[in-house]
């Protein structure tokens, strides 16, 4: 097995799927991700552009080195470590989560485009009822 062959295996059980769904997120069969993994074959650069576009450290793959560790903290890395381990399903609705904790509306309605200034409340005068 390659150097780059047993990092594409890595990153692909960080991601938590298995050889076929990975395959699939590059546009290749699983026998050629077994090819890639093993060695037999080595991956074109369409291949890692795919696995780019979904948020895969190619970097990693390529030279070992991991992308995003020299500019976070231990405790944004292993965060972001464990955000790659989850399924694409899983990371979707940890994100959704993020946003309503940061904000509310977003829980309901979405992210907002731009954000929504505070009015001043006023407040009434109460009127007493005569009996």
């Amino acid at each position: 097995m390659s150097d780059v062959g047993l990092r594409l295996r890595l990153a692909r059980e960080r991601t938590g799927l298995n050889q076929t769904d990975f395959a699939e997120l590059g546009g290749v069969s699983r026998n050629t991700q077994t090819k890639y993994e093993t060695g037999e074959r080595a991956p074109d650069s369409d291949y890692f552009q795919r696995l780019r576009d979904q948020n895969i450290d190619i970097v990693y793959i390529l030279t070992g080195q991991e992308q995003a560790g020299d500019f976070l903290s231990s405790t944004e890395s292993e965060l972001l470590s464990s955000f790659r381990s989850l399924s694409p399903v899983q990371q979707q609705a940890l994100v959704q989560m993020i946003g309503s904790m940061l904000d509310p509306f977003y829980a309901l309605n979405g992210p907002r485009s731009a954000p929504i200034p505070h009015e001043p409340v006023i407040k009434m005068p109460e009127r007493h009822r005569e009996d």
